[in-house]
């Protein structure tokens, strides 16, 4: 009984990972930022922040961890979270997907939360039931929600370790 339970829930997860269209990391070019794109699809981005990424704080070693990680995890798995659009005017077929690069159990989204390269607020999308009403989700809320809780513990660590943008601020409040 055991052994069934077991396949049925990696049988789940494994699904879970697969969208209709499944996009490889070796097709996007995340190199030296949060936003990639495919060479034959120039009006979808993909994004590795689901919020705030204009105005967040950002650590100067981002980009290069962001380049270090990919290296580290060539066969990393796209994962697309939630899908808006469009996002530019000008071209209605426009739209911008937040995804989770994950290559087992690591995922370059909590990668950089744990080295302070971003706050976790940046990986948060609005509440599940606004996202509903204007947006693609790809996950469910279960998904999303234990994520988040390593989110959570991710940033808890950055913080405590004084990593990133939090190297400065820690300093302060002492």
């Amino acid at each position: 009984m055991k052994k069934i339970v077991l396949l049925h829930i990696i049988i789940v997860f494994i699904s879970s990972c697969k969208s209709p269209d499944t996009i490889l990391l070796k097709d996007l070019s995340f190199t030296n930022s949060i936003f990639s794109g495919i060479k034959t699809d120039s009006l979808h981005t993909y994004c590795l922040l689901a919020s705030g990424y204009f105005r967040a704080p950002s650590s100067k070693n981002s980009d290069s961890l962001i380049t270090q990680w990919i290296l580290q995890h060539p066969n990393a798995k796209v994962v697309s979270v939630a899908t808006h659009g469009p996002t530019m005017t000008d071209y209605p077929d426009s739209k911008m997907t937040y995804c989770w690069l994950i290559d087992k159990k690591d995922t370059i989204n909590n990668f950089l939360i744990k080295n302070g390269c971003y706050p976790g607020g940046t990986m948060t999308l609005s509440t599940f039931k606004e996202l509903a009403d204007n947006q693609i989700l790809h996950k469910t809320k279960k998904e999303y929600e234990n994520f988040i809780q390593q989110i959570i513990t991710a940033e808890e660590f950055a913080r405590l370790n004084k990593l990133g943008i939090w190297a400065k601020q820690n300093d302060e409040e002492e």
